[in-house]
């Protein structure tokens, strides 16, 4: 992308919806420690490296899709108990 990297990108949208769970994929090495500095608002919880198979890829956005809904349902809960 011509005017930002992916981090700030992802920032973008989650101004937007903090719900959005997001998947980087990237063919080097993470250091997810210094990207939580440069980016502490930031979820760095899905990171998949290239080359990725497309049932690999399907398999971990399926993955994430069900944590997200294990997450809400949590949250939710705990929301009812505390409200």
């Amino acid at each position: 992308m011509p005017n930002m990297n992916g981090f700030e990108f992802s920032a973008k949208i989650l101004e937007l919806d903090l719900n959005v769970r997001i998947c980087y994929i990237t063919a080097g090495e993470m250091n997810t420690e210094a990207l939580r500095e440069q980016y502490p608002t930031l979820s760095f919880g899905c990171f998949i490296k290239k080359p990725v198979t497309v049932d690999n890829l399907v398999k971990r956005v399926k993955e994430e899709i069900g944590l997200a809904a294990i997450m809400h349902q949590t949250s939710s809960h705990r929301c009812i108990e505390e409200c």
